[in-house]
């Protein structure tokens, strides 16, 4: 074989292999596009939740502390209490306290005074109104302002519920329609 026809040869072979070569339809591409945004339509309400799990996060951190002066008056036998602080008519943040001495005691965590700032750490998030929840030296809970029932809200007036009930029992925060 000549080495024109040898060139030939090779060359009409790269040719028949490109032509078996396949791209992606349009109707392949269109549908990976509507795919594409029907996931983004389904994953935009998970977006918009994230201040319902700010409320869920700032109730939870506020049970843990309600938890804590009920511990530390069990433990020390002096009265605690937890209090929200801020304005009168949207508070925004809590203090765990000493009744006895009247004293923000420290955090076991930072060391430091526990007066917590809500609207610091989550955006938008209140409580309904002025708290105030003093423990005996058996954690027995005593209503000083508010109810037993510590409502936290978001800026949807959506609400997350703490109760301190007769009993001493905190139980863990509930999400509540206003509506209702």
């Amino acid at each position: 074989m000549s080495m024109i026809s040898k060139f030939f040869s090779v060359r009409q072979n790269e040719e028949s292999s490109l032509g078996n070569e396949r791209g992606f339809t349009l109707i392949e591409l269109t549908l990976v596009i509507v795919l594409l945004g029907i996931l983004t339509a389904m994953s935009m309400p998970l977006i918009g939740s994230l201040e319902g799990t700010e409320r869920a996060l700032a109730a939870s951190r506020f049970l843990n502390d309600c938890r804590y002066a009920q511990i530390m008056a069990t433990t020390t036998g002096d009265v605690h209490g937890i209090r929200t602080t801020g304005s009168a008519s949207e508070p925004t943040g809590y203090e765990v306290y000493n009744a006895t001495t009247g004293t923000v005691i420290d955090s076991p965590e930072t060391h430091q005074a526990m007066t917590i700032d809500l609207s610091s750490e989550y955006e938008n998030i209140s409580f309904k109104k002025e708290y105030d929840i003093q423990f005996d030296s058996v954690g027995t809970p005593q209503v000083i302002e508010g109810s037993d029932y510590i409502t936290i809200q978001d800026s949807q007036n959506e609400i997350s519920q703490i109760q301190v009930n007769d009993a001493g029992m905190i139980v863990y925060p509930k999400t509540l329609d206003p509506t209702k």
